[in-house]
Parts: C-alpha cells; structure tokens; sequence
C-alpha cells in the first residue's frame, strides 16, 4: 500500500499485535496464580487473532476490488510462502547438522513420523512444526485462507444479516473445537480463526459507522477487555486451550470473547491516536512479518543461554528482559537484511 493510501490506525494496530504475539512467546514456566497474573496473561496470549483479522480486513479493503484469484495467490505464495520454505529449510538443516543424522523428529506429531528425512521435512512444512520456531504454523494455516478466497469474496456479496449470522455460527464453533494441539493441524487452524477473518471483512465494510461507535465506547471496550481476562482466569482458564480432536467437547473457549473484545477496543484506541506521527510504531508495523518470522529464533538462542536458567522471584522481570532483547534483535536484523540483500530480501524475510 502506498504510503498516500496508509491507514496509519491499521499501522499502530499491526504494529501493537505483534508486539503483543512476540510477548506472549516470551513467558514460560510461569506459575501464574494472582488475578492480575492471570489478568495480563490472558490479554497477552492468543495475539495470532489480530493477524487474522487484520488480514480479513486489508482482503476487502485492498484486493476486493479488482480481484484475481491467480494474482493474488502468486503474490501470497511470493511474499509469503517463499521466505517461509528458505527460512524454515535452514532450520532444518540446521538442526540436522547439530544432531549430526538424518533420522530426527521434525514433526511433533508423533503419530505421524517416519524414518524418512524428505517426509518428515515436507510434513513439517505442512503443518508448520519447524523446531525453535513455535510460531511457523501461522503459515500453513493461513494459506489454507488464502486459497478459500473465492468464498470470501461470496460472503462480502451476501446481505448484512447473513453475514453477521455466520460469523457468529463460526465462533460459536471454534470456542468448541478449540486451539489444534501444539498449533500444527492447520486445518484445524482454519476452522478456529476463519470468523476472526470474517470479522475483519465486516469491520472494512462497515469502518465509518463502526468506528464511530467503538470511539464513543473506549472505556468500556477497555474494561470489557480485562474483564473478559479475568473472568478467564478466575473459571480456570489461562491461555488458549489446545486439543487434538476438534469433535471431542471439553467446555468452551473464553479467548475467543476476550479477543474479540482486544479487537474492538485497539480498534477504538488506535483511531485516537491515529493523527499522531508515532514513526517507531509506524516502523515496527512495516517490519511485523520479518519480526514474526525472526523472533522466535531470537527466543530461543536468549532463552537458552540467559533467561531459562534464572531463577527470580519476579519473574515478569526475566519476560521483560528476554522480550526487549529479542524484539529490539529482531528489528535490528531484519534491517541489515534488508539493507544487505535490498528487494531480495523478500524472499527470505517477506520484506
């Protein structure tokens, strides 16, 4: 998009999700026990749900219009899909040069490994199993997206009402089916987050008169938010819930309100600060995608020889320090990158 047609409100949104995703990846082993505890953490997690519906949103404002299906899956599978294959494929072989055989558990899909070097690599693919990189299965996943586009395009067509009908049917099915275990059946995947992508399409459709709304109401978009989170917590529910079979019934999955509600209120709260020149969050926003598929490299590497081993009575204080370092790497490298390689760089870091 050119920067004569931005929308700088969606700009401090993209730039806010990813800061969240990345934090959210940052915590571990925390035994979180106080409401303010479970409170932070449940606004935290589940931060792919703003990609969704950030991404359902710019389907309809950018491409509805003068809409190719092959045009656009090839600028997809370009921007997107190439930088995942090359970066993922360099994990993996690194991993196998490390551990010095070919026979090693790519997937974490037990049931599905083999001894084969080539099956295991391609089902890591698939499914976004990529070792260190607990975030890759957002790839599969959202191609699965992508080549449903048609339907998208059916559903903008269809009447407000039916719109909102089956958006609302959809969440109700994925606050029963769940998370997929450990993220990777991006089939899984697609059933749980296609209403949030829905959302996003509605909320382009409807922006002026919605925004107008959710200005009126950011206090309490605000409160709702961590109310929501609470209410989570104090029911027993910290973070997403993961299973392996969607069809099997183990309650309901609160996130699915709480984030909704995350959404309607950065909504609100980036549109106020719209008129701002933030040129920090404008710059974290053009670099989401290579923060996304850098950090967690990051996390790891930090994790392992900092951060995992301390032992601390406040431990946000070692989630604080890992975040900062690993987002403040990962901007600093993704710009050599660029800088290094110039337009090829897309092809390694989607930018």
């Amino acid at each position: 998009m050119s920067s004569k047609t931005r929308i700088v409100q969606f700009d401090y949104f993209r730039a806010i999700s990813i800061l969240l995703i990345v934090l959210g990846h940052c915590y571990m082993n925390w035994d979180i026990k106080a409401p303010y505890e479970y409170t932070i953490t449940n606004t935290i997690t589940g931060g792919t749900a703003l990609f969704v519906f950030i991404s359902g949103f710019f389907f309809h404002r950018i491409f509805y219009k003068s809409f190719s299906y092959k045009k656009f899956i090839i600028k997809k599978f370009i921007n997107i899909g190439v930088p995942y294959v090359i970066i993922s494929s360099l994990i993996l072989i690194t991993y196998l040069y490390i551990n010095q055989t070919i026979n090693f558990p790519l997937s974490n899909f037990d049931r599905l490994k083999t001894g084969s070097l080539f099956y295991n690599y391609i089902l890591s693919l698939f499914i976004g199993s990529i070792k260190y990189t607990p975030c890759y299965w957002y790839i599969p996943f959202i191609f699965i997206i992508f080549l449903f586009s048609n339907i998208f395009i059916k559903f903008i067509t269809i009447n407000k009402k039916l719109q909102i009908s089956i958006t609302v049917l959809l969440f109700i099915i994925a606050s029963i089916i769940h998370r997929p275990l450990h993220n990777f059946n991006p089939i899984h995947s697609f059933l749980y987050f296609t209403p949030f992508y829905l959302l996003g399409i509605l909320y382009s459709q409807h922006k002026n008169i919605t925004d107008t709304f959710f200005s009126k109401n950011i206090y309490i978009l605000f409160f709702t938010c961590l109310f929501s989170s609470y209410v989570m917590g104090y029911f027993g529910q910290i973070g997403n819930l993961h299973k392996l079979y969607p069809w099997i019934l183990s309650g309901f999955d609160l996130m699915i309100i709480q984030k909704i509600s995350l959404i309607f209120f950065l909504i609100a709260f980036c549109k106020k600060i719209e008129n701002k020149n933030l040129k920090f969050l404008k710059h974290i926003a053009a670099v989401s995608f290579p923060i996304f598929f850098i950090h967690s490299i990051f996390i790891e590497i930090y994790g392992r020889l900092f951060f995992f081993s301390l032992e601390v009575n406040k431990y946000y204080l070692i989630v604080l320090l890992l975040f900062l370092t690993t987002f403040l790497s990962s901007i600093l490298s993704a710009n050599i990158i660029k800088k290094v390689l110039g337009k090829n760089s897309k092809y390694f870091i989607g930018w």
